[in-house]
């Protein structure tokens, strides 16, 4: 049943064709008749002109998500090596460290040592021979 008043009159909406030949994004405006198409399909047809610019702006999105996770892992390899690098370091102050005290406890002069003083730098001397000969 159709009503002949001015308010039930057909709603339409402008919608964006684009103009042939025209590769930048050209689109021209249409009047769309929502009931005849259905709001969903008009609305599509509304946004359709811009889609080339969301693909667009995906891509250069993606583009820099991929940038920036290069430069994330970049960091973090650089970071990594860093760290490594840390560790070694430590590790040899602490055998230079180490050395130059058993260097010491080898020089000792004993005789002068209680007997129980002398049999723990002994036990020492022999512990550190066996573990150089071992490396």
């Amino acid at each position: 049943m159709a009503n002949s008043s001015p308010s039930s009159a057909p709603e339409t909406a402008p919608a964006l064709t684009p103009v042939a030949g025209g590769g930048d994004g050209l689109m021209v405006n249409h009047q769309v008749d929502l009931c005849e198409k259905g709001e969903a399909e008009a609305t599509t047809t509304f946004n359709h002109g811009s889609s080339g610019l969301s693909y667009y702006l995906m891509a250069k999105k993606k583009e820099a998500d991929v940038e920036k996770d290069l430069k994330k892992e970049e960091r973090c390899n650089k970071a990594f090596a860093l760290q490594e690098e840390r560790i070694k370091l430590e590790r040899e102050k602490f055998e230079f460290q180490r050395e130059l005290e058993e260097d010491k406890i080898m020089a000792l002069y004993l005789s002068t040592m209680t007997y129980e003083q002398q049999q723990y730098y002994e036990d020492r001397k022999n512990k550190i021979l066996v573990r150089r000969a071992n490396i």
